[in-house]
């Protein structure tokens, strides 16, 4: 078969123009491997926190992960379409010695008084099993040739729940608001998880961490990835 390396297909369906309605999910092919393709979406998604607690966490133990190995993964492919889609093993080694912030009390008989120091964190990130997964920060950089860039065009349905979170009483001044939704349209996280143990880096303009939860103003985008069988029926986009 002629190469469709960087070429764009579509395959399955999810939320594109708005909530109500589903459209084909266009996908980039990064890479042909043998009998099998990885696909990144083309575009984000959907935008959400990394994880829904504020603690520290690792891409095994995330939200996100579940989401998409789950909810995304049930809804988006038909079960023809989940036969083809294969599981993986996703390497998760922190690119630094991770550290978590801790609160040191001290207080004296006159004042009260908290330092915060980092220590290093005994959660490690292991390695997965993932049928839907997000790009590490290596493949992001392996694969930047193919991509042309990082940034990343939302789907009409991700600005408006971006917008939408941002517009929720309290979140952002009107001010700031315009100049924080353009902020972080195109930015997406990545698996691998940032310097400090309740942080995950993301793609943008270029690479950074972010907290893996925190206030809906900051939401940020998704590109799920997967490994699907060469022989996959799919269409071509011109």
């Amino acid at each position: 078969m002629d190469t469709i390396l960087g070429k764009c297909v579509l395959f399955g369906t999810y939320k594109t123009r708005n909530a109500d309605d589903r459209d084909d999910i266009s996908w980039i092919v990064l890479q042909e491997d043998n009998e099998k393709l990885l696909l990144l979406s083309k575009y984000v998604i959907d935008v959400m926190s990394f994880h829904d607690i504020d603690e520290e966490t690792t891409w095994e133990r995330c939200s996100l992960r579940r989401w998409l190995n789950w909810d995304f993964y049930d809804t988006a492919f038909s079960e023809a379409e989940q036969a083809s889609i294969l599981q993986v093993r996703n390497s998760n080694h922190d690119i630094f010695e991770v550290k978590k912030v801790v609160a040191i009390d001290m207080s004296t008989d006159r004042y009260r008084m908290w330092r915060n120091i980092r220590i290093p964190t005994t959660l490690k990130s292991l390695d997965t099993l993932d049928k839907v997964f997000l790009l590490s920060v290596d493949e992001a950089k392996q694969y930047k040739t193919v991509l042309g860039q990082l940034l990343a065009e939302p789907t009409p349905y991700a600005m408006q729940k971006c917008y939408s979170a941002q517009r929720e009483p309290g979140a952002l001044p009107d001010s700031e608001f315009h100049k924080a939704a353009i902020d972080y349209f195109e930015k997406w996280w990545l698996r691998t998880r940032g310097r400090l143990s309740d942080s995950a880096y993301y793609a943008g303009m270029g690479m950074s961490s972010w907290p893996v939860c925190s206030d809906k103003s900051v939401l940020l985008g998704i590109r799920p990835a997967i490994w699907i069988k060469s022989d996959t029926a799919f269409d071509l986009m011109e």
